[in-house]
């Protein structure tokens, strides 16, 4: 398995002053919940079991893989019903999201795309087949941006940037504020179905945006001596310098989303225009914050599919298929 170390010197040293989950911690003690130990642990992992990387690998070899980043506080089985789409078409899929509980900075991201990067590519497999990543809201992209980043220093990551043919962004990438920022935090966090209200989630937002607007006004002020300051904090400044993405690109969204809004979402469209890049955009007019598959389930998934049909070359086997049998053979064991 190849070895490296995934931050630099200059990043070490960019200590951050930012921690969803001392945050978290501390929202509970003040707003004084008084939430049972049953529901704090319901709390802590969304209702859900704890997070995995799924791989479902295509009975064709040489089926492209579809790699789906899910959004903050994403349950997989909602990210299974994208997978479906994938899946009814003989396609390889991985589904995986970043916990929002574990998310401190961007560094948070750079650790969870290490663990994608050994469970699909460090292996000594070379991979031939098609690759497409699909990602959901800012987490999502944040992922994605953290393993383009890796994929730049590990020793067979230009290699896999070839096979990369595309991406999907649904609902992303945008400039979020803190107060949006802060409501979708506040949702994943607080969700109705463990029985929350609007008020409990309304004051824990409040007081989110205000922490991350502070955070985002400390970033400002270090912009004035450090020139890549937001690009080190931010996902969306990260990505949007990134030269080398994958050529095909294809946005997803809605004018009626209330926390990835459409104007940075097509100020981002504008830079890969002018980079060359090949954007096919779909804006709807009233579906919500990664709900357009709800809304428009037959015209969201032919464009996915139609996005992700490329011509196989039947005669070359992907020697990773075999690597992901083996994943799952592990995965099983260790249940």
């Amino acid at each position: 398995m190849t070895q490296f170390n995934i931050e630099s010197d200059e990043q070490k040293s960019q200590t951050s002053t930012f921690s969803f989950k001392d945050i978290i911690h501390w929202l509970r003690l003040t707003l004084k919940l008084g939430a049972s130990d049953k529901m704090t642990g319901a709390i802590e992992t969304n209702g859900e079991k704890p997070e995995k990387i799924i791989i479902l690998p295509s009975k064709n070899p040489d089926a492209p893989m579809v790699v789906l980043f899910g959004w903050a506080g994403c349950r997989d089985r909602y990210l299974s019903k994208y997978s479906q789409i994938y899946e009814k078409n003989g396609l390889t899929v991985v589904r995986y999201t970043a916990s929002i509980k574990k998310v401190r900075s961007f560094d948070s991201y750079r650790e969870f795309a290490k663990e994608v990067y050994d469970k699909l590519f460090a292996g000594s497999s070379p991979i031939s087949r098609p690759v497409f990543f699909h990602m959901f809201s800012m987490n999502g992209c944040s992922l994605f941006a953290a393993m383009w980043e890796l994929l730049g220093k590990v020793k067979n990551g230009a290699e896999i940037k070839k096979h990369v043919h595309g991406v999907i962004y649904d609902s992303s990438p945008a400039n979020v504020t803190p107060w949006k920022g802060a409501k979708a935090v506040a949702f994943a966090t607080l969700p109705p179905a463990l029985g929350y209200g609007d008020l409990t989630r309304l004051t824990y937002q409040v007081v989110l945006s205000g922490l991350f607007g502070f955070h985002r006004s400390l970033i400002w002020l270090k912009s004035f001596w450090e020139k890549e300051a937001f690009e080190n904090n931010f996902a969306y400044f990260k990505i949007l310098k990134m030269e080398d993405l994958p050529k095909n690109q294809l946005f997803l969204y809605s004018l009626a989303d209330d926390i990835c809004t459409p104007g940075s979402i097509e100020e981002f469209q504008a830079v890969q225009k002018m980079k060359g890049k090949k954007v096919v955009a779909q804006c709807w007019h009233d579906s919500l914050h990664v709900e357009h598959l709800r809304s428009y389930q037959d015209e969201y998934s032919k464009l996915c599919l139609d996005f992700t049909d490329v011509p196989l070359n039947n005669n070359r086997r992907d020697s990773t298929t075999e690597d992901l049998l083996s994943h799952n053979k592990r995965e099983a064991a260790q249940a």
